[in-house]
């Protein structure tokens, strides 16, 4: 069988490097995208009217 010709071989280098570096970078995002999220620090109370909030400064933006 002949060799590979030298684009051939390139094409196939590039794409094993891009295929390990895919298989490092996607178990990471997808460790950090499973994390808990934060606990808030405030709660919230009522109906569609009215809402109470404890725990927050008058007027903060939540």
């Amino acid at each position: 069988m002949s060799r590979p010709s030298r684009p051939i071989q390139r094409t196939a280098q590039a794409l094993a490097v891009l295929m390990g570096a895919w298989l490092v970078v996607i178990p990471m995002t997808v460790t950090s995208a499973s994390a808990p999220a934060p606990v808030p620090t405030f709660s919230e109370f009522g109906s569609a009217k009215q809402v109470y909030v404890t725990g927050l400064a008058p007027f903060a933006p939540m």
